[in-house]
């Protein structure tokens, strides 16, 4: 994209870039726009009118016009921020003034203005002495491992105490289908598995399966769907189908023994070392979670040292920004923040105080690692922003990195490619000391650095 960064103002709470997009770039990003303005609002750009009018009518011109400059704005300002070479460490979205040009003949020029979080001091930029649990794995977890193995090995046979269907049976059933009045052998089969009330067959099937005898046939009559129909409804041919349970089926979990591991699990000879390789996957999985849990112990404590204290600017710039998500969400359910909130027992105003508790502690300690950054002279390097996302993707890192480039948002990667670095020196740094009463079960474990790209 053709954009430039003609003029900056940086101040303690805030930066303003003035950008400018090149004439050139306008009519495409204008109709991308007018597609997201139409997504948003409901509204269907099927028929001869171009996107824009279709807007306009819908809209009014005025509203249309300013919600697509709007729009567009949102596009290019990421990627202006991205560009420059300093890092402002800002937070929530950017604010922007009136336009000086929205004009096909001329480029786009307009300032956005983010609040940034801010430079802090600590009280001490000692190290710190953190107490951690130590990595351990029980024979107890190893034995919920390979209960997990076993049921991935699962089997069905024919229950003979079960003589009546009901929802989330698996059933054999046998089926013969007409369609325009002659046998239809696409969708004809014999003993078959199928798993009652799944919804996976067309509407009415599972209604008529409903309390059917074993050994017992029950007619069916649904519409196949066609490839045209992308609302949901159907239309296409009527079949009539007769459909027979021939039995009640139950899942039956293998009995893992020496010669099952053998024969169906890949790199394991027994048992025995079926459960050793149980153990190293757990201690492994479990010393990633460490890696995170001690980073975010890490910089909770060292949020502690912060003197003086985090620009209320900041906080609403955060708060700000979720509540204009909470409205998108509520446009884009027809439903309003009101009624999303009251479903989930909640008001505006509480929602609110959360969101703000909520960017308290993360606002605090993402200052807090910057800090300790600039004390020990920490920079990010390429490799450092491909471990960010290697540690924020689990296996997807260089897809993520994609995605995050593809939307300008490369600033917001750097950050937190610095903040995760900060806190790993910072444990480097640190005297850790173990302690058995802490516990940390094989879940996941809280990311250093990852929350400005999700809100992004």
């Amino acid at each position: 994209m053709d954009i430039r960064v003609e003029d900056r103002r940086v101040e303690d709470e805030s930066v303003t870039l003035t950008v400018c997009v090149a004439a050139s770039e306008l009519e495409s990003l204008e109709r991308g726009a007018c597609l997201v303005v139409a997504q948003r609002n409901g509204i269907d750009l099927d028929g001869d009118e171009t996107a824009r009018e279709l807007l306009d009518s819908a809209l009014g011109e005025s509203e249309a016009a300013a919600m697509v400059a709007q729009t567009m704005k949102s596009f290019v300002a990421p990627f202006a921020l991205s560009s420059e070479s300093e890092d402002y460490s800002v937070v929530g979205a950017p604010v922007f003034d009136a336009e000086r040009s929205l004009d096909d003949e001329r480029d786009l020029v307009f300032e956005a203005t983010w609040t940034r979080l801010g430079a802090v001091t600590l009280s001490s930029y000692e190290p710190l002495e953190l107490a951690v649990p130590p990595i351990s794995v029980s024979e107890a977890e190893i034995d919920a491992r390979m209960e997990e193995v076993a049921q991935s090995y699962t089997s069905v046979e024919c229950d003979e105490g079960r003589t009546q269907v009901a929802e989330g049976d698996v059933v054999q059933i046998s089926m013969d289908c007409l369609k325009d009045g002659e046998r239809f052998e696409q969708l004809c089969f014999t003993n078959r598995l199928y798993r009652a009330g799944s919804g996976q067959m067309p509407e009415g099937f599972d209604e008529a399966l409903a309390n059917v005898p074993v050994g017992s046939m029950v007619h069916v009559d649904f519409l196949l769907p066609t490839r045209e129909e992308l609302d949901g409804t159907l239309s296409g041919h009527s079949i009539c189908a007769e459909v027979k349970v021939e039995a009640i089926m139950r899942e039956v979990a293998c009995t893992l023994t020496d010669d099952f591991v053998f024969q169906n699990i890949p790199g394991a000879n027994s048992v025995a070392d079926l459960r050793e390789r149980s153990r190293r996957e757990l201690e492994r999985q479990k010393a990633e979670q460490m890696r995170h849990y001690r980073n975010f112990m890490a910089a909770g404590e060292l949020a502690k040292r912060i003197e003086g204290y985090v620009a209320d600017a900041a906080y609403d710039a955060v708060a700000d920004q979720m509540m204009d998500s909470l409205y998108e969400q509520a446009r884009a359910e027809r439903t309003t923040v009101g009624e999303l909130l009251n479903a989930q027992g909640s008001s505006e105003e509480e929602y609110r105080m959360m969101v703000l508790m909520q960017a308290r502690a993360q606002l605090r300690q993402g200052a807090a690692l910057d800090a300790w950054a600039r004390h020990r002279g920490l920079e990010v390097t390429d490799a450092d922003i491909d471990a960010f996302f290697s540690s924020s993707a689990q296996g997807q890192g260089a897809r993520m990195r994609e995605e995050v480039e593809s939307g300008g948002y490369l600033y917001l990667a750097r950050e937190g490619a610095l903040r995760l670095k900060a806190s790993e020196d910072l444990v480097a740094c640190a005297t850790l000391v173990e302690d058995a009463s802490l516990q940390m079960s094989a879940g996941t474990a809280p990311t250093v650095g990852k929350g400005s790209i999700i809100a992004g």
